[in-house]
């Protein structure tokens, strides 16, 4: 009677003390989570997990082990992010493997020699999987210094703490992704208020490239537009490439970027150093992870965006080619709106008529001309044309066929001038003509020359044939140039006295 009281006192408080352990036991594993999943980042919360989990069963020293394949092992131990020794590294890098099917215990439990790198651990330890569902994870191991029998209690509860682990792992790096995607989304929505607010093309090409290298953390790129004419790329903006890729022409089909051109979709390359397909000029950059867009609107290819990593360690993921896309669909807007404005002022600058610059396109160029003049001290001329009973052809045969040989004139001009001349519509039948580098002698000789092809010359439109002259005035300063404006008044003097004298010949200035 007496013993069955005894027995029954002992066993209630055997009970009460399994009950008071797994009070304090589940006490203990829901502080770990809950000082964890308040962690902003994913390695804080590891290091915060790993400053606990030893209290769990009382270890000497525990490890929490993430993992994303052989060769890459983050280690917590004691509230840190730790750095081991190669060897130390292995032993993690087996237990992972010998972990992948459930719980593992130290050799000597398990009837097996030691491997004498395994001693760091201590003389017993326990390793446990964060998932059993591969790909796994990571682990967390349990040491103890001497030889320790691990019961099924503890074995169990630390398996149930390591579920729990793994739970507030993921939950914490699905916040941390969810941050990330987050604040990679306000940086787009800056990027495009910015470039949406850009008209300048070559600037715009710059910002997109750079703002799109900055949201991916990566290193560099390259920026190519399609060339209307040949339907091939060319590469107009760079970072962190050398400088004379600028320029380069690339084919339809040739190289990453040229086959983005030609299929019209992304292309991920994982090492573009050993990828078959680059071009030679790329095989001295330090290319690695590289990913191509096309930038396309309203299903025109207009160019590609490419962008790279150096660190042969780093990737591109599927979000990251998510929101480069997302990027290049209003990057496209922004170039097509950019090359509208070109357009438009180009339009602005060309004349219509003439394909010469208009009036207020020929004073800036020429501004620029003859500051540079005055800077280093070159001549510089400056010529008034009219052509001569140019009314007569508009009022005999209508101002379409004026309109017609006054391009035929224009292109005569652009033809027998030097390049560096600058060539502009006046207004109405007066051209205007900028000579850099050009003194007085030699402006009226490249004028007398241009006065008499032209009154060797026969234009023929539709069926009618044209002769025409024009009159010359020159205006020239060897080192002390005027103003544009002062420069034209010289030479309108010098074009009345053209006139005045008959037509059909050149005069100048005397300033």
């Amino acid at each position: 009677m007496i013993s069955a009281v005894i027995a029954n006192v002992i066993d209630r408080k055997r009970h009460e003390k399994k009950i008071l352990t797994n009070q304090k036991n589940s006490d203990d594993l829901n502080e770990i989570t809950s000082l964890s999943i308040g962690q902003p980042t994913l390695p804080a919360a590891c290091r915060e997990i790993s400053k606990h989990i030893n209290n769990l069963i009382n270890s000497d020293n525990s490890y929490l082990i993430l993992s994303e394949g052989r060769n890459n092992l983050e280690i917590f131990s004691r509230g840190r992010n730790i750095s081991v020794s190669e060897s130390k590294r292995q032993v993690f890098e087996d237990l992972i493997e010998k972990t992948q099917s459930g719980i593992n215990r130290s050799p000597e439990q398990n009837g097996i020699n030691p491997n004498h790198n395994e001693k760091f651990l201590g003389e017993s330890y326990l390793s446990i999987p964060l998932s059993k569902d591969p790909p796994n994870p990571g682990m967390i191991i349990l040491s103890f210094k001497n030889l320790h029998d691990f019961s099924d209690e503890e074995i169990s509860f630390c398996t149930q703490a390591s579920a729990q682990i793994a739970l507030t792992i993921f939950k914490t790096k699905a916040l941390e992704e969810a941050r990330q995607r987050s604040a990679e989304l306000s940086a787009l929505r800056a990027t495009i208020a910015d470039i949406t607010s850009e008209l300048e093309l070559q600037k715009l090409l710059h910002t997109l490239l750079e703002r799109a290298i900055r949201m991916m953390n990566a290193d560099g790129g390259d920026f190519c537009m399609v060339d209307e004419l040949s339907g091939d790329l060319r590469v107009v903006a760079s970072i962190n490439l050398h400088q004379e890729y600028i320029g380069t022409i690339i084919r339809r089909g040739e190289g990453a970027s040229g086959k983005v051109l030609e299929t019209g979709k992304t292309l991920l390359i994982d090492d573009y150093s050993v990828w078959p397909g680059r071009l030679k000029i790329f095989n001295e950059t330090a290319l690695r992870a590289t990913i191509i867009l096309p930038l396309i609107k309203g299903g025109k290819v207009l160019g590609t965006l490419g962008i790279f990593h150096s660190d042969p360690e780093k990737r591109f993921t599927s979000n990251d080619q998510h929101l480069l896309s997302l990027f290049a669909q209003h990057a496209s807007i922004a170039i097509e709106n950019a090359l509208l404005f070109d357009k438009v002022q180009q339009m602005a600058r060309i004349d219509m008529v003439t394909g010469l610059l208009t009036r207020r396109a020929f004073c800036e160029v020429s501004e620029y001309e003859i500051n540079r003049a005055l800077r280093f001290e070159h001549p510089i001329s400056l010529a008034m044309v009219d052509l001569d009973n140019f009314k007569k052809i508009n009022d005999q045969f209508g101002h379409q066929a004026g309109d017609e040989v006054l391009g035929e004139v224009a292109g005569l001009f652009k033809e027998k001038l030097r390049n560096i001349d600058i060539i502009g519509r006046y207004g109405g039948d007066e051209l205007v003509v900028l000579m850099p580098e050009t003194n007085e002698e030699n402006a009226i000789l490249a004028m007398e020359r241009l006065r008499k092809t032209l009154d060797d010359t026969t234009f023929k439109i539709k069926d009618n044939r044209f002769h025409i002259t024009a009159s010359f005035g020159i205006s020239s300063h060897q080192n002390n140039s005027p103003q544009i404006n002062v420069l034209m008044d010289q030479a309108d003097s010098s074009l009345y006295a053209a006139k005045k004298d008959g037509k059909n010949c050149v005069r100048v200035n005397k300033n």
